[in-house]
């Protein structure tokens, strides 16, 4: 899909819609952060048992077992099912899982969320490599984090940044595996609309800020009507250093939020140039972090 954003992917997995056996559709937010190996010893569970599921089935219809177009049977799609389970289901697979849940009855009465809530999920390059799968890429959300950058696509300006770019986190963090995320918009880049749901304020520590910008309150699409001429060039470099991000994150799951790059420079020892990027603090608005991390692009 070469219209896909990551935006379109993190809503298509928070609005999930589910096609159950009697054809009724229900919707479902799949939004946990999910860590292989960390949080899931029940999801597994879980796993276990409903793989175990479509085996009795199988085996009474004499080894296949089509659900819509699928034959869940397979190897291969056992192992799609599976990892759903260990952060990094697609979406189609997601709502198959699912459907199955609702089928054998594994979820508490009527209730697909609370499955959803409590056994599904994604982590960091699950959600990012869902994406660039989706965008025909080879990277997939099992491929390593540091193969989604190489010194070939490293940003080494703040002007370079664009969107869809990867973020890599330049020291581990996330419960030590490391981290990336994926942006939606480079504001500098096109000025994107952002709705008042996604406003964050200049952080008050940021070289950057300034009694101009304050909180970004409306769409960014035609913000300046409302900015005298003679502070424009201003409020437009102030912006510039804003990117819309997605992520998967520790502790809160998907999450759509502004972060603010303050500087970028090549250190002593680095591969690639270092960006510091003032990191939302999950939560506690209006509250930041500094990060340090690289940049790449992705050809997208």
């Amino acid at each position: 899909m070469a219209n896909l954003t990551p935006l379109g992917l993190y809503d298509e997995y928070r609005h999930l819609p589910v096609t159950l056996d009697d054809n009724s559709v229900v919707a479902v937010d799949v939004h946990q952060y999910q860590l292989n190996g960390v949080n899931n010893a029940n999801a597994l569970k879980a796993k276990d048992k409903l793989i175990g599921k479509i085996k009795e089935e199988a085996k009474k219809s004499k080894g296949s077992l089509t659900v819509g177009a699928v034959d869940v049977a397979t190897s291969s799609k056992k192992a799609d099912i599976a990892v759903c389970f260990m952060g990094k289901g697609s979406v189609a697979d997601l709502q198959l899982t699912l459907r199955l849940v609702q089928r054998y009855g594994l979820e508490k009465p009527g209730d697909l969320q609370q499955f959803a809530d409590a056994n599904l999920g994604l982590d960091c390059n699950g959600f990012v490599g869902n994406y660039t799968r989706r965008r025909g890429l080879a990277l997939g959300p099992s491929t390593d984090i540091p193969a989604f950058g190489n010194k070939a696509t490293a940003r080494k300006t703040i002007a370079e940044v664009q969107h869809h770019d990867v973020i890599i986190w330049k020291h581990k963090s996330e419960g030590g595996f490391g981290h990336i995320a994926i942006i939606e918009t480079a504001l500098g880049q096109g000025m994107q609309t952002l709705s008042p749901g996604h406003a964050d304020p200049v952080p008050a520590d940021s070289t950057q800020s300034g009694t101009l910008m304050g909180t970004i309150t409306q769409g960014l699409i035609g913000p300046f009507v409302q900015v005298a001429a003679s502070a424009m060039n201003s409020a437009i470099e102030q912006l510039s250093k804003g990117i819309r991000v997605i992520e998967s994150a520790g502790k809160i799951g998907l999450r759509d939020s502004i972060y603010w790059m303050e500087s970028v420079a090549k250190k002593k020892g680095d591969k690639h140039p270092t960006f510091t990027v003032l990191r939302p603090d999950k939560f506690k608005a209006g509250k930041y972090a500094k990060n340090e991390v690289f940049i790449f692009g992705l050809g997208l």
